[in-house]
């Protein structure tokens, strides 16, 4: 299992809460129920709330809706051995970003509704 760290950033539109939180709890988030037909993913005290897209609502975003990224304890090569068991599609990495908060190894892949996602690790 994945450890996650924190939510350095992001806001976040879903297709579909089903598939939204078997995708996240992969990657170590908790659910909670925030309001009626409302739900936001957890990280600690670090919350991510979630707005459910209607089917059909135009106009949608063509591929992605928002970017998001996380910060994990787990080693990148275990990050990546776990997307794997899952069938993971990484787009991107791992590769070596340098930030105001230091060196960061990185991947990138996207949600079941398209948003790209990071997940990022001390370098």
């Amino acid at each position: 299992m994945i450890t996650l760290e924190s939510i350095r950033e992001g806001a976040i539109n879903i297709v579909s809460l089903e598939e939204t939180v078997l995708f996240y709890e992969m990657l170590g988030m908790t659910f909670k129920e925030v309001g009626p037909d409302r739900y936001a993913m957890m990280v600690g005290t670090q919350q991510i709330d979630l707005t459910i897209a209607a089917a059909g609502m135009q106009p949608a975003a063509p591929k992605k809706n928002a970017d998001v990224c996380l910060r994990a304890q787990t080693p990148m090569d275990g990050i990546v051995k776990e997307l794997k068991k899952y069938n993971v599609f990484i787009e991107n990495g791992p590769v070596e970003r340098v930030t105001k908060s230091g060196t960061l190894n990185s991947i990138y892949l996207r949600d079941p509704s398209g948003n790209l996602i990071e997940v990022s690790t001390a370098g």
